[in-house]
């Protein structure tokens, strides 16, 4: 027999324990061999009740580090739900009674009981089709319980065990739903702390549903201080390694980009604690699988930055990328301060910008026309380089031709605004620069029909 306070092990007759003198009791007045104390001391059989009878436990669905989920019935009406138990660390069961362990304190006890049900109310207000629905949360058996949705489906950990590295259309999907999911937890001022492929369940119409917050598991086990169950290697940032370290947005989107990272590689990616030194040891997906689009692969690094303010910082900025409009954090800033008027600054956050990700199309664009306004020689450096990464964008060829003009280099100048013009004939800045230089090579009637044009 197990001893239910120190687990150390008994002759089955044994009236109290030889390890540390607790009096021992058999379950059902009889003396069960060690493997069915074993057994009793850690789950809830099949038909315990709770809350009065209301809700029996069918079944085991799974353990995590601080908690028991089963599989369950809400008596009145049959209905399946999902019934998550706080375990604590080194408990055990006596009946259904939890035993805490001797060294936590009835003051921690307390506290996480108090942050387990907290943690349910605060699901319970984040009503999304892609979160798991809460619907009671209550105190019991000396622990606490929470009463939530039953998703009948595999976690997308299973499906990734089951079939391997998944198409990027189906993550995309995905996870554009964690996101949206993340949008309404956010808008609450919470954070979800734990997603991971095991933490997004796919329901029968192959949807995903976000469960488990993490603020609870990420509490606990500060209280016990062991970092392998505050975090979670591989999809967590290096903010979580930090225990007063504040949480943000950008942390649940790094675990995002973690997962994804991983659903297209086969790999975990490298710890962040391990990724510190320069240069960052982390490998670029497409390394690994040259099937992960070139867009994927940016939204992923990006989203994994060490910097917390380089990654995405809101779920809209996520899902935008991840449909293809991926604006990074400096660019966005950049445009910001040009909107304030703060020119100068928005030229470095540029060029910061570009720094990162050297084939930014639409970022090098918008510097040159804001380098047009600060420096000449900046203006020509950067038009050309925004012509060589996009040709097809007169605007490239505009601010080109706008530094030859101030140059008194009228034939370049007419040879860059034509071309500006052909690719962008409703930009009416390209039109008036091209009659000015149309004029000054004494093509007065040419440079009369352009400038008509944005009055027609």
């Amino acid at each position: 027999m197990l001893c239910p306070t120190c687990l150390a092990e008994n002759p089955d007759n044994a009236t109290e324990c030889k390890t540390c003198g607790a009096p021992l009791e058999p379950l059902d007045g009889s003396s069960p061999s060690p493997q069915t104390s074993s057994s009793s001391l850690l789950y809830l059989q099949p038909g315990s009740l709770l809350m009065n009878g209301e809700y029996e436990i069918k079944s085991v669905l799974g353990q995590g580090g601080f908690g028991i989920t089963y599989k369950g019935v809400y008596r009145p009406n049959g209905a399946e739900v999902a019934i998550k138990e706080l375990w604590p660390e080194q408990a055990v069961r006596q009946g259904n009674n939890v035993l805490w362990s001797p060294t936590i304190t009835p003051q921690q006890q307390r506290e996480q009981i108090q942050l387990f049900l907290l943690e349910a109310y605060n699901q319970h207000q984040c009503q999304h089709p892609n979160i798991a629905q809460v619907y009671y949360w209550l105190e019991e058996n000396n622990t606490a319980y929470i009463i939530m949705q039953f998703i009948a489906g595999n976690s997308l950990f299973g499906i990734f065990k089951d079939e391997g590295i998944l198409e990027e259309a189906r993550v995309k999907k995905y996870f554009i739903q964690v996101a949206e999911a993340l949008k309404i937890i956010h808008l609450k001022n919470f954070q979800h702390r734990d997603i991971k492929p095991e933490n997004i369940l796919i329901d029968g119409n192959d949807n995903a549903i976000l469960i488990d917050f993490g603020a609870a598991r990420e509490f606990i086990a500060g209280q016990t201080k062991k970092m392998t169950q505050i975090v979670t290697p591989g999809y967590a940032p290096l903010e979580q390694y930090i225990e007063k370290s504040q949480r943000y947005p950008a942390t649940d989107f790094y675990a995002c980009c973690a997962s994804m990272y991983e659903l297209l590689t086969g790999k975990l990616p490298t710890e962040a604690v391990n990724r510190t030194s320069y240069p960052d040891p982390l490998i670029a997906p497409r390394q690994i699988n040259s099937n992960v689009s070139e867009l994927m692969e940016k939204v992923i690094l990006m989203g994994m930055k060490m910097n917390i303010k380089e990654r995405f910082q809101t779920a809209d900025d996520l899902i935008d990328a991840l449909n293809g409009n991926l604006t990074s954090p400096s660019q966005k800033q950049a445009q910001e301060f040009v909107k304030q008027g703060k020119l100068n600054e928005a030229s470095r956050m540029y060029a910061r910008c570009l720094k990162d990700d050297p084939t930014n199309k639409t970022a090098a664009i918008e510097y040159a026309l804001v380098s047009i306004h600060i420096n000449d020689s900046q203006a020509e450096m950067t038009a050309k380089k925004a012509i060589q990464l996009n040709p097809n964008d007169g605007r490239g060829y505009g601010v080109l031709g706008l530094f030859y003009c101030r140059q008194g280099k009228w034939t370049e100048a007419v040879t860059n605004l034509k071309q500006a013009v052909n690719l962008c004939p409703d930009q009416v800045w390209i039109l008036a620069n091209y009659a000015w230089a149309l004029g000054k090579t004494n093509n007065w009637q040419q440079a009369a029909l352009e400038i008509k044009k944005p009055l027609i």
